[in-house]
């Protein structure tokens, strides 16, 4: 199992996402993915992503390292990735998250 939060700042006058806010949400899920998880807001604070993973055995011990990983974010920082499920090691096991 794992879990997946998000929210985003549509119109131009909401209130920023908070990080303390993003944060309460995703430990909710903690039985949903009690091996790890994170949190990423953009810059402008106008989207943020959670997640929550359970340590599933991959291919290689650097797949699962990378599972647990998470959110990804751009080295830039204006690009955040939340993905859940083992089907998705392929995307992220170039390290590049």
């Amino acid at each position: 199992m794992c879990g997946i939060t998000a929210i985003f700042a549509y119109h131009a006058d909401a209130n920023p996402v908070r990080g303390d806010e993003l944060s309460a949400i995703t430990q909710q899920m903690l039985a949903r993915g009690p091996d790890a998880g994170g949190t990423w807001l953009s810059p402008d604070n106008r989207v943020g992503l959670g997640s929550r993973r359970l340590a599933m055995p991959q291919k290689s011990p650097r797949q699962t390292a990378l599972l647990l990983r998470g959110p990804c974010a751009a080295e830039e920082g204006d690009l955040g990735l939340v993905a859940a499920g083992d089907q998705n090691v392929a995307v992220i096991a170039d390290g590049r998250c």
